[in-house]
């Protein structure tokens, strides 16, 4: 006998998450497939935007600024190399991608995230499934 039931969960995404994620795709996650590229007018204004925030003298890291990108309303580029074409990265994107990794992962624990998790998010962000590795 079996017996079926539907649990909900409900997860909450960090800019400490988004920036752990795209630091995971960029040293090594999805760079088989994928790059994330900014454009320069926008990441030298979120970079701005986050100095002036922190008030330090320290320069932000690229990954805090791609993040700030996504979370003021901008765009990142995620270039397919195997495909020879850009994608376009928007934080509603990401998190709809989020979203479709846990659900098919039951993966709600960061602490178990790494870049292969990584690198599912962002296909499932961009593709909507998992279509590399």
């Amino acid at each position: 006998m079996e017996h079926t039931f539907k649990i909900e969960k409900e997860l909450k995404i960090t800019t400490e998450n988004i920036v752990d994620c795209v630091l995971s795709c960029e040293a090594g996650g999805f760079d088989y497939w994928g790059e994330l590229c900014s454009d320069e007018k926008d990441y030298e204004a979120a970079r701005q935007r986050l100095a002036e925030r922190e008030k330090a003298d320290m320069k932000p890291c690229y990954e805090d600024v791609l993040a700030e990108i996504l979370e003021s309303g901008g765009k990142l580029t995620v270039y397919d190399r195997e495909d020879d074409k850009d994608h376009e990265l928007t934080l509603e994107k990401l998190l709809n991608g989020w979203k479709k990794y846990m659900e098919d992962y039951n993966a709600d624990d960061f602490d178990e995230y790494d870049g292969v998790s990584a690198d599912c998010i962002m296909q499932y962000a961009i593709f909507g499934e998992v279509i590399y590795g």
